[in-house]
């Protein structure tokens, strides 16, 4: 194969024209009907004088057309800015312009949006459609493979969206190891959870089709109807699962396994947010025949360590370890944080030298030669069995009448509880004590007295909220990711 991510389709489209690449609904797409219609995507681009060098937004919801335009953006030797269907106008706007982007891809049920946000982007004067016909005929540009390929921009909570830069060779680094390490088959059926705009979509994206395997996109709507959900996770015969931890939790909370048969499973793999012991343990249990897997690393990095559990139940006290760093990468421990050097690192932040300058430092080799590391600002430890364990964020730690307190070991601290489903916990400027959101377990009934008490026996005094409040649900990200800077913005 190339050293271009669309060299894994071009490889199956040649070698098993007719099996299915992506499927969506009752709909397919072979990987023959993929490659045809990339290229000429890929030629309509280039005769309009979009390739290396350009950026390309794709503005999408889930369809059977989505991997067309990632694959013929790519063919064309451009790069893909994935944007999110569900943001603000003023947002898509400033990637736009702020990535240059001349040349939008977009579905037809948004035709009636694209003159407000043209008005907003004066550059964008290219606007295609979907289901846009092109003439089949391509010819591959030049390019490198430290070409950029993508750029992900991160929800902006610290100040404006920050885009993230993959090359070729750095996704390749990603999707080759992730093959490798889950031995994922051309039989496979993955099921594409997360959208195009989250990093963790590059796993069915490219590393399913680096293997020759059939995604199986999961509708938006579906992500929030668990009985839905479960009843297509059966249906389907999904082989591999690939989510935050979140997406199965709702599952098993809500009864929506109790019916269904999941032997189809080899992999479940979670990554994004911490799973919580007792979810996993559940899960495990209603899931026998499936390995599970807990993955950690930035969108910067793609995947950085990996924890294969064991099919025995998980200390319910103890936090669910991150595991061991990945075969292609090497790590450092700085102050409690954790440094990588991987082939899977990014180019660098999009237009931010002074991003890059702070996040990517040089550190010797076993050999003195100097290297390149990215500061992630997660804190890590390692536990008695020589895993690491994720401690928190950096930027996440808060000094509260004069006692450095991390705000994720108060949330691991609540979800230990057996009637607390999942936690966020806030401290705002100048507070003198701490905020916690619980959702309760399914079936459970608590108060928060009781909470207190039990708060009052894992944590320090200085640790333990001021105030508790249990809700119905948490509002979430698009990504599926608790939204801790809109509970800020309310509580």
């Amino acid at each position: 194969m190339g050293p271009f991510l669309d060299a894994y389709l071009d490889h199956w489209a040649a070698s098993s024209p007719d099996a299915p690449a992506f499927r969506i609904g009752n709909t397919d797409l072979s990987y023959a009907m993929l490659d045809g219609r990339a290229n000429a995507m890929a030629a309509g681009l280039n005769g309009r004088n979009i390739g290396p060098g350009d950026r390309v937004g794709i503005y999408s919801t889930k369809s059977i057309d989505l991997p067309i335009a990632v694959y013929g953006v790519l063919k064309s030797g451009a790069a893909y800015v994935p944007l999110d269907p569900a943001a603000p106008m003023a947002r898509t706007a400033q990637i736009l312009n702020d990535c240059g982007v001349t040349c939008l891809i977009t579905q037809s049920s948004r035709a009636k949006q694209m003159p407000n946000l043209q008005a907003l982007v004066p550059g964008l004067t290219e606007i295609i459609y979907e289901t846009t016909a092109f003439a089949p005929a391509h010819t591959s540009p030049k390019r490198q493979a430290n070409d950029p390929a993508y750029i992900l921009f991160t929800s902006g909570s610290t100040g404006p969206p920050k885009g993230i830069l993959h090359s070729h060779r750095s996704a390749r680094a990603y999707a080759d190891y992730a093959a490798e390490l889950y031995d994922i088959r051309q039989s496979d059926r993955m099921g594409n959870h997360s959208p195009l705009h989250f990093d963790m979509s590059k796993f069915e994206f490219f590393a399913g089709v680096s293997r020759g395997a059939c995604v199986v996109m999961i509708p938006e709507m579906l992500t929030k109807l668990p009985a839905s959900l479960s009843q297509l996770i059966e249906a389907e015969r999904l082989t591999i699962w690939y989510s935050v931890p979140f997406a199965l939790i709702q599952l098993q909370e809500r009864g929506a396994l109790d019916i269904r048969d999941m032997s189809a499973l080899r992999w479940v793999i979670f990554a994004g947010e911490p799973m919580s012991p007792k979810h996993l343990n559940l899960l495990q249990k209603q899931m026998p025949d499936a390995r599970f897997s807990n993955t950690f690393g930035p969108a910067e990095l793609n995947v950085v360590t990996v924890h294969n559990l064991p099919k025995k139940p998980h200390d319910p006290i103890l936090p669910v370890p991150i595991g061991k760093p990945c075969a292609h990468c090497t790590i450092l421990i700085e102050d409690g944080q954790l440094l990588v050097n991987s082939p899977a690192m990014m180019r660098g932040y999009w237009r931010r030298p002074d991003l890059d300058a702070s996040a990517i430092v040089m550190r010797p080799d076993a050999q003195g030669k100097p290297q390149s590391y990215y500061r992630t600002g997660d804190l890590v430890t390692y536990d008695q069995n020589g895993d690491l364990t994720f401690s928190g964020r950096v930027d996440r730690q808060i000094k509260l009448r004069g006692f450095r307190i991390e705000l994720g070991e108060v949330e691991q601290a609540l979800m230990a509880h057996d009637a607390v489903s999942e936690a966020a916990v806030i401290c705002h400027a100048g507070a003198q004590s701490l905020t916690a959101f619980v959702t309760v377990t399914h079936g459970h009934i608590t108060d928060t007295a009781a909470l207190y008490e039990y708060l009052r026996t894992v944590l320090t005094p200085q640790a333990v909220p001021g105030e508790i409040t249990i809700i119905s649900e948490f509002l979430r990200t698009s990504t599926g990711k608790i939204d801790r800077k809109l509970l800020e913005s309310v509580s």
